[in-house]
């Protein structure tokens, strides 16, 4: 380690006496900081780009949620009326109870499902991050991209005849 120092001064000191060295030097550094510039830019789209993925799935993950109350306190009401219960009075107050339940979420979901659906939107765009690498990867593997898929998503089934290798490519692609 000592050594390098020594030689990176005994540079240093070459340098000084040769003017010549002064345009390449400062070329150099006008560069590095460019590319700390380009380079900091993109881990900061990078991060936007995990951001808006991650809101996207959380809004999505919401509306499923909401939807499993909403079909568990429908199948509540399906079980009520079938059963033979003692008290009427006590049923139907139960029964009404839940149908506001459910009213109340049948609402929500509409709302819900409009927010995740503009956070899809957002995502999948022109111009945006992901969308112009996914368009980029897929026309490289030959592959359409994944709003020519069946059912969309990560998951989703090319169009078209089957193709097991090219299915394989698109789902390592993805993810």
């Amino acid at each position: 380690m000592p050594d390098e120092i020594g030689e990176l001064k005994e540079h240093a000191e070459e340098g000084a006496h040769e003017p010549s060295l002064a345009p390449v030097t400062l070329t150099m550094a006008i560069l590095a900081v460019v590319i700390a510039t380009v380079t900091l830019l993109g881990h900061r789209a990078h991060t936007e780009e995990v951001l808006l993925q991650t809101r996207a799935a959380d809004q999505w993950a919401y509306f499923q949620a909401k939807e499993i109350r909403r079909r568990s306190y429908e199948l509540f009401l399906d079980e009520l009326s079938i059963f033979s219960l003692q008290d009427a009075k006590q049923v139907d107050a139960v029964r009404e109870k839940y149908k506001k339940q459910v009213d109340r979420y049948s609402d929500e979901l509409k709302e819900i499902e409009a927010e995740a659906r503009a956070s899809d939107r957002v995502q999948r765009q022109p111009g945006h991050v992901v969308h112009d690498v996914d368009r980029r990867r897929c026309a490289r593997l030959a592959v359409p991209p994944r709003d020519q898929l069946v059912g969309g998503g990560q998951h989703g089934r090319m169009i078209g005849t089957h193709h097991p290798g090219r299915e394989r490519r698109l789902q390592n692609v993805m993810r």
